[in-house]
Formats: C-alpha cells, structure tokens, sequence
C-alpha cells in the first residue's frame, strides 16, 4: 500500500492486505460514502467499510465478525443495499471477519507483501520471461533457495502481486509449492497489461 488507509478493526486491515495481494482488483478505497437510507419509518446514515474496484465490478464492502451480520438490522440492511445499489451498478457485501482471518491464506499474504516491495527491472522481468518460457512451473522451495538464480523470492513475490506469476494463497507455502505462470499475462505475450 502506497498510501495510507483507515481500519478501524484487524478484520478491516485483513481485508486491505488480502485486496492488495489480488491482481485483480484495481482499486480500493476506505470509509468511501456515507449512504442515507431508510428501514421501516426510521432514517439511518450507513458507511461502508471498504469501495472495491475489480476489472469487471465495483463494490461495497461491510465487514462484520458473523455473529454481528446475522443481527436483525444488519440482515435488513443488507437486503436493501444490495437491492437498491445494483440498480447503480455496484454490489453490496458483507465480508465476514472470520474469512479474512483465515489461515495460511492470510500468512501467504502478509509473505508477499513484506517481500513484493520492489519492482523488477526490464532485464530481470526479461530473465524471467525466459525462464518460463522452458518451464511451466517453479518449485516455491528451489526458489526460495535460490536455485534459479539470479531470479530470487522477492522477485517471484512481486510477480505474484503483478498478476504475472501465480501461487495458490490458500495452501502454506512449503517444500512443494507450485510457482506458475498465468497465461495471458502481459510478461508471457498476453494483452492485459
């Protein structure tokens, strides 16, 4: 994250790490609106936690713990966010804390993180191409060890950030970890980049 963000639970801050680590999202912003709405005959001010910018949507995003999105009000707000905000074209979602807790995916992700920080060079990003042009796939684990040198971990980090390079964040990194190439990336002669 190049900027800074406001959360104000660990749940919030889970999301951001989990967000910035997915290719796929372009955008995502804190607190981005309040909306004014009204349930039964009472008026009510709602501001979601998190604006969501994928490449094909755009969403709002509420975090709640699960005992707190099954509470009666927020089961009826959901409902009408959801109805009324599509005919805007965005979505409404509750994301439940304990998702984003989840493990090793949440691990994996703070991994990448702290060791994607820089980007590559054009001759690195050029070693790299070459090097996934003989193979499909890298052992995490030869990487790591630094077997495919000069291509290193914080270079395949980064490239997993980018969208470039794929690991499965739902497995622990381990001895037998596949780092792949995503057909179609820009590094790989795709047109999405």
């Amino acid at each position: 994250m190049n900027r800074q963000i406001h959360w104000d639970s660990p749940h919030e801050l889970n999301a951001y790490r989990l967000l910035e680590c997915n290719p796929s999202v372009t955008h995502f912003a804190d607190q981005p609106c309040v909306i004014h709405y009204r349930l039964g005959d009472k008026d009510y001010h709602h501001f979601p936690d998190i604006f969501v910018r994928t490449s094909i949507s755009e969403a709002l995003w509420e975090i709640k713990i699960l005992e707190n999105a099954k509470e009666p009000e927020v089961v009826a707000r959901t409902a009408l966010m959801k109805e009324k905000l599509s005919e805007y074209g965005y979505e409404y979602c509750v994301v439940l804390g304990e998702d984003l807790a989840r493990e090793p995916r949440l691990q994996n992700a703070r991994w990448l993180l702290r060791y994607g920080r820089s980007p590559l060079s054009f001759e690195q990003l050029e070693y790299v191409r070459r090097l996934f042009t003989s193979k499909r796939s890298l052992i995490w684990q030869d990487v790591v060890n630094g077997f495919h040198k000069p291509f290193t971990m914080q270079q395949a980090c980064r490239l997993v950030l980018d969208g470039i390079l794929h690991l499965n964040l739902e497995e622990k990194f381990g001895p037998t970890t596949t780092l792949s190439k995503i057909p179609g990336s820009s590094l790989f002669g795709g047109h999405n980049g």
